[in-house]
């Protein structure tokens, strides 16, 4: 059983981790010092974070939230207490995708597996919401970031449901959306005053 706190380790280290300790422990037997990739440093993230472009990522997110101004209804659908019975079976259940399918699909379709699950998450919401246009949180590290610790952050994905967008095509601009979430990061709009206007206190 593997567990770690959300203020140590992120889901995104977990996986660097363990490699890192398997690799040590590979070669303890035989005398020698493990292999391992040079990771970024702290500070190189703290560099890094300093050199982005405020009023970039204000763009993007005054472009993608502009026009935005529902609410996701998550407590009603919770509330009804079957959307956890459910969620267990999205995977099949809403993308049509059998159990153990996932990388097969994503290889078919030039798209990552956390994307097929966002996009199923996404079509989740919208069966149960019936909404078309709403807004969810995305746990994600930013781009080019490989240091071990919590960087994680939460940012919003605006997804919009059209019946008459090919399944490939929609999935695929969910990837290339998540993309530019990932590069641009998101600043609580009281760090950015003239965001104010556009996120709204049920976003944050």
């Amino acid at each position: 059983i593997l567990t770690y706190h959300p203020l140590i380790l992120d889901e995104r280290s977990i996986s660097q981790l363990l490699h890192e300790v398997l690799a040590y422990y590979a070669s303890a037997g035989n005398g020698r010092s493990p292999q391992l990739a040079s990771g970024s440093s702290f500070w190189s993230y703290v560099s890094w974070v300093k050199e982005q472009d405020l009023a970039i990522a204000e763009g993007f997110w005054r472009e993608s939230l502009s026009d935005f101004t529902g609410q996701t209804p998550l407590e009603e659908v919770y509330s009804r207490g079957d959307l956890a019975s459910e969620a267990i079976g999205c995977d099949q259940a809403v993308t049509g995708i059998p159990p153990g399918s996932f990388e097969a699909t994503a290889d078919r379709l030039h798209v990552t597996v956390e994307t097929l699950m966002q996009g199923a998450w996404a079509l989740l919401l919208h069966r149960e919401t019936g909404d078309d246009d709403f807004v969810y949180g995305y746990a994600h590290t930013p781009a080019n970031v490989s240091v071990l610790g919590p960087l994680s952050t939460i940012a919003p994905v605006r997804v919009r449901i059209d019946a008459y967008t090919p399944a490939g095509s929609w999935i695929k601009s969910l990837q290339n959306q998540l993309n530019q979430v990932r590069g641009n990061p998101f600043y609580n709009p009281n760090d950015l005053p003239t965001l104010q206007t556009v996120v709204s206190d049920q976003l944050h």
